[in-house]
């Protein structure tokens, strides 16, 4: 199948609560995942370096409080 000819599945675009076919919000994982990975490495004694870029930077500042 050529790439023009892909469908793509226009009801992943809109929020759950404005489409029932939409995925679930990743963020509602992607932070405390986030926070506990981080948490892990400070209470190990590492030194943490924080960057995000895009939708990596608004994730990023949910994160860190």
């Amino acid at each position: 199948m050529s790439p023009a000819a892909r469908t793509v599945p226009l009801g992943t675009f809109w929020p759950g609560a404005a489409h029932p076919f939409a995925p679930p919000c990743y963020a509602e994982r992607a932070v405390p995942e986030l926070t506990c990975r981080i948490t892990h490495l400070v209470n190990s004694g590492n030194a943490v370096v924080l960057t995000g870029h895009s939708h990596g930077s608004v994730l990023l500042a949910a994160t860190v409080p």
